[in-house]
């Protein structure tokens, strides 16, 4: 099944929007999507059950710090989540997540994945020295976006 979220500028806003829905509506008991940490230096896949943490989501952060596939195969490895779990990952993750399931690294067993495209990240040293020194990464990130640098991202 396809689902499109249409938004214009605000697009982390509007996948919050939609996470949350999803949660409030009991269609999924939980989420991994990356969570900014409490440091607000960087972000990680997190298993999210309470919707006002997906304050602090943003499926489109330009930062990897992990593979969410890896993640997710940590957490499922012994045996399938409980209940219906969302998983936000980008094309890299999704690739390795269907090598994971063909070594049965993973059980996607009630699993429902999110597929968001990826325009690139930055390196996370880098990602790391704009916030320390103020600087919204994710912000700079968008402005790239819009004006089609990619002088400073890796390309996906």
């Amino acid at each position: 099944m396809n689902y499109r979220v249409k938004a214009n500028k605000d697009i982390v806003g509007k996948a919050r929007e939609f996470f949350t829905d999803l949660l409030d509506k009991k269609l999924l008991d939980g989420i991994v999507v990356p969570l900014e940490l409490p440091s607000g230096k960087s972000y990680f896949p997190t298993l999210v059950k309470d919707k006002k943490l997906i304050e602090r989501a943003n499926p489109f952060v330009p930062v990897f710090q992990v593979s969410v596939a890896t993640q997710v195969s940590k957490m499922t490895r012994l045996s399938p989540f409980e209940g219906k779990i969302g998983v936000v990952m980008r094309p890299c993750d999704l690739r390795n997540y269907v090598e994971l399931i063909k070594f049965n690294q993973i059980d996607p067993t009630n699993l429902v994945i999110f597929g968001v495209d990826c325009y690139g990240v930055f390196d996370p040293n880098r990602f790391k020295d704009m916030a320390v020194s103020g600087e919204k990464p994710a912000d700079k990130f968008w402005d790239m976006v819009e004006k089609d640098d990619e002088s400073e991202l890796r390309r996906a």
